[in-house]
């Protein structure tokens, strides 16, 4: 199969709705044949264990030194607590019962959920808000020991657990993390910009498990178009992640240095008639209008230029309502303004600009009186065309109010 052809499709998020195959570009579907991402795997060791186990591997974690008696109690709470709930959902494996649990919540919060659970058994009191609290920590410590793998999309629609990376830093892979931490120090980025790295790598790390080692170049590929499936053009998670993982050395030879050709927003440079068509004019004369008009200016502009040309002219209206909406900037001198023929008269085609001896020449000004029955005079001699007249009786050789020096 042609690389340009290949198209993805991400696995469904619990009680979502399901999604359509997306073609990617040519650049990143090569990309994603050369280095897949990792398949989902319907079970592991971690989350087949039983429940004496999951809460003895839970508390016998590195945690912080700092942790005292009480935040340890406060943990094992939240974690009994979120098994009690578990336990009571179909599957043979936590991860089984975890998506159970998620199709079971529909739109609302899961430790909502979870909370009412345990309150209308009887395991806590009615009025009891210590155990939600704690639902949320105990959920990225199972994440953390590999107990329960979140999918993708889930993580991204969601809040993510507080302190996501940091419990992967200690509990799944220390010197990994510490190698992207020798590998961000020096850089000039800010540490807002790395922690958000980080946070993308733990979530890589939540949804397929391993060390940070494990990540592949499809891992980012498919981190990206989650990201853009499910906040469009409003995605702001940073794309530093990658070069941290590249720089770290965490990749293959023959990994691309950096992420920009694996956005699935990324599509190069495109043709006028496509910059035009992502407005989905209505007029198809406005529309072909427009492209002459680009692919006239194009030879003499870069590419950003040309795409900010073809933006909508005016806020709020389409090109396609009259040509008359050619963009203000482009008529006001900014820019060489489209050639028209006498005002009121017809626009010549590319055709016949490019054949007419005048072509070069600047066009003829005419000024037509309101009663179209009333013939219209030329302009008087010796004015050039577009020059104005004097206002308000200034005198020659005055310029604001001062004698010209």
């Amino acid at each position: 199969m042609n690389a340009a052809e290949l198209t993805v499709t991400l696995a469904p998020d619990p009680g979502a709705v399901p999604v359509q195959a997306r073609r990617l570009t040519a650049e990143a579907a090569a990309l994603w044949q050369k280095f897949p991402p990792r398949l989902l795997a319907a079970s592991w060791p971690a989350t087949e264990h039983g429940r004496a186990m999951v809460v003895s591997q839970a508390m016998t974690r590195p945690y912080a030194a700092e942790e005292n008696d009480q935040s340890r109690y406060f943990r094992r709470l939240g974690v009994i607590r979120m098994l009690d709930w578990l336990e009571a959902q179909p599957g043979s494996t936590w991860q089984d019962r975890w998506r159970a649990g998620c199709q079971a919540t529909a739109n609302l919060d899961w430790r909502d959920t979870a909370e009412r659970w345990l309150k209308d058994t009887g395991r806590i009191a009615a009025g009891n808000r210590t155990v939600w609290r704690s639902l949320g920590g105990a959920l990225g410590l199972l994440i953390g020991c590999d107990v329960i793998r979140p999918d993708l999309g889930w993580l991204l629609a969601s809040a993510t657990p507080a302190h996501l990376a940091a419990d992967m830093a200690r509990v799944r892979d220390p010197d990994g993390f510490a190698a992207l931490q020798k590998v961000a120090g020096p850089a000039s980025v800010s540490v807002t910009s790395t922690r958000r790295a980080m946070l993308q790598i733990a979530v890589m790390m939540s949804v397929k498990g391993g060390p940070v080692s494990d990540i592949t170049v499809g891992d980012c590929l498919e981190l990206l178009e989650a990201r853009a499936r499910r906040r469009g053009e409003g995605d702001n998670g940073g794309t530093y992640f990658y070069q941290l993982l590249h720089a770290a050395g965490f990749f293959p030879a023959g990994a691309p240095l950096r992420v920009g050709m694996l956005d699935p927003r990324v599509h190069g440079q495109q043709t006028a008639g496509q910059l035009i068509d992502r407005y989905d004019l209505a007029c198809r004369p406005v529309r072909d209008l427009l492209v002459d008009y680009l692919n006239e200016r194009r030879p003499g502009i870069d590419y950003v230029t040309m795409s900010d040309l073809a933006a909508p002219p005016v806020s709020g209206r389409s090109p396609d309502q009259g040509a008359e909406l050619l963009p203000r900037h482009r008529r006001m001198g900014h820019h060489r303004p489209v050639p028209v023929g006498a005002v009121g008269g017809p626009l010549p085609g590319p055709a016949q600009r490019a054949h007419s001896p005048a072509s070069t020449q600047a066009p003829q000004i005419t000024h037509r009186p309101a009663d179209p029955r009333t013939p219209a005079r030329p302009a008087p001699p010796g004015r050039r065309s577009g020059e104005g007249t004097r206002r308000h009786g200034r005198a020659p050789g005055r310029r604001n109010g001062h004698r010209a020096r």
